[in-house]
């Protein structure tokens, strides 16, 4: 067991056996996957975010809510747009 998790089940934090089943509380490792340029493990942040968020295209949006989303792609199947909104 990682010695993160050991630390918090010491103070009174349990461990999540499934965090992925709609339960949350507790502590429990992060599902991460490996980098295949550099062999480190790194998370979605690492894997996705940061290569991309100097690129001029990309909007970040915080504290939205989405309702329903839709991706549109063209007829090269390459990704074009994220529709969002409330179904209305």
């Amino acid at each position: 067991m990682p010695l993160f998790i050991q630390a918090c089940n010491a103070l009174g934090i349990p461990t999540n056996a499934n965090p992925y089943g709609g339960n949350t509380l507790g502590v429990y490792p992060v599902m991460k996957t490996v980098d295949p340029d550099t062999g480190k493990r790194v998370d979605a942040t690492e894997a996705y975010f940061v290569p991309a968020a100097s690129r001029q295209n990309l909007k970040v949006v915080t504290g939205a809510h989405v309702i329903f989303y839709r991706c549109l792609f063209n007829l090269s199947l390459l990704f074009t747009d994220v529709l969002a909104g409330d179904k209305n």
